[in-house]
Parts: structure tokens; C-alpha cells; sequence
């Protein structure tokens, strides 16, 4: 079996306490691949120590992981421009996801776009794409196969779900300090498929959901 491991973390606002949290998180669980699911640039207005855009590129890059991932949230604005001119000076490759899908070894991610906030730094030169994610997720699905059912990444969940109901986690959380989630798979082979078993745990919590195999 081939085991990867992948770390997902949102809404940093720049709070250098949360970014101290994450590197904590990254040398506890060794993860693959660390994904910033958005806002992890904008100033979050709270009486508490801040970090420039260019302190973060360079805690980002500095994180000891392998592969680095970038998918928009709603605070990616203009300042994303900063971060990338920052992060070219580390030497890391810049990964963003915008509707595309990566493969780091047989674990294959999507990247949802985020339909909120301005995302025209982000993107840049790549072509905008539709509102319903169908017409730009089946060009995936022909180019790469099934494996793209994997792991999709999004700053905000979909509509209609428990997760975005009001008083739902979502919906924040005064004393929030750190949380992050941990998707741990194995795969049969290297090639990129999908999983034969995954878990997403959930901190600072620790609860566990079984992905795969399905329950029946």
C-alpha cells in the first residue's frame, strides 16, 4: 500500500500566532502535502500580532513539507500579487489550484474556485470559469479518470449541506485557535486512482470520519 497524507488549513489572517500553530501541526503529523484553503492573507483587524505578506510567504515556504498547495478563499485579493513576487524569491514552486486538478504520487486533488471576494491576482492569465463547476469538472473527468473523486478542496462548502447551515462550524468560532484537518489515504498502487482506504481527522477535535471505504 502507498500512504499519503495530506494537512488542509483555512483562515490564517495573517495572525502569527495561528501561522506558529500551523508549523506546530506540520512537525506533528509530517504530512505529504499541506494545502492553504484561502484567507490566509488578509488582516484579520484583531488586537493580536500580525505578519507582513512577505513574513508569510516566507513561513509558507520555510514549512517542513514536501509539496505546498494554494486554493483561493474570498481574501486573496490584491495582495496576492506581494505574495507571489515574495514567494518567487524562495525558490518553492507555486502551486495553485483553480478549477485543475494535481497528482502527488497516486493522491490526486481538485481545487474549487471561490466565488466570492475578487480573484483576478489569483487567476491572472488563466480563463474564467462558469458559476457550476459540470462543464469545467467533466474536462477533468476525460483527461484524467476517476481518480479526480479523490479529494476536492474548497474554501467554503457547498450550499444545502449541514456544514453551511447556520450555527454550523462554518459559521466561527470566538475562541478558534488552531484547526486544521488531516486526510490520510493508501493506495494500492503509485498510480494516481482512487483510494482504497481515506480518513479526514479533524483538530483540535480529533474526530475522525471514514471516507473509504463507503459505508453501506
Amino acid at each position: 500500500m502507498i500512504r499519503k497524507s495530506i494537512l488542509t488549513v483555512s483562515d490564517l489572517h495573517r495572525n502569527a500566532a495561528l501561522y506558529g500553530l500551523l508549523s506546530d501541526a506540520i512537525s506533528i503529523h509530517h504530512p505529504d502535502v499541506t494545502v492553504m484553503l484561502g484567507d490566509f492573507l488578509d488582516f484579520s483587524g484583531a488586537a493580536v500580532p500580525q505578519k507582513t505578506t512577505q513574513e508569510c510567504a516566507l513561513l509558507i515556504a520555510g514549512l517542513d513539507v514536501a509539496e505546498i498547495v494554494f486554493v483561493r478563499g474570498n481574501h486573496e485579493d490584491a495582495d496576492w500579487w506581494n505574495f507571489q513576487d515574495a514567494w518567487k524569491k524562495t525558490g518553492r514552486k507555486l502551486t495553485k489550484l483553480h478549477g485543475e486538478a494535481e497528482m502527488f504520487g497516486p493522491a490526486t486533488v481538485i481545487g474549487f474556485p471561490c466565488l466570492m471576494g475578487d480573484e483576478a491576482a489569483f487567476v491572472w492569465d488563466r480563463p474564467p470559469l462558469p458559476g457550476n463547476p459540470g462543464s469545467w469538472l467533466s474536462h477533468l473527468l476525460e483527461k484524467h479518470g476517476a481518480c479526480i473523486r479523490s479529494l476536492w478542496l474548497m474554501h467554503e462548502p457547498p450550499s444545502g449541506t449541514p456544514l453551511s447551515q447556520a450555527n454550523s462550524p462554518v459559521s466561527g468560532n470566538r475562541i478558534w485557535r488552531t484547526a486544521y484537518c488531516l486526510v490520510e489515504s493508501e493506495f494500492a498502487s503509485n498510480v494516481p486512482s482512487l483510494p482504497v482506504n481515506m480518513t479526514v481527522t479533524a483538530y483540535p477535535k480529533n474526530e475522525t470520519v471514514v471516507v473509504y471505504p463507503p459505508l453501506k
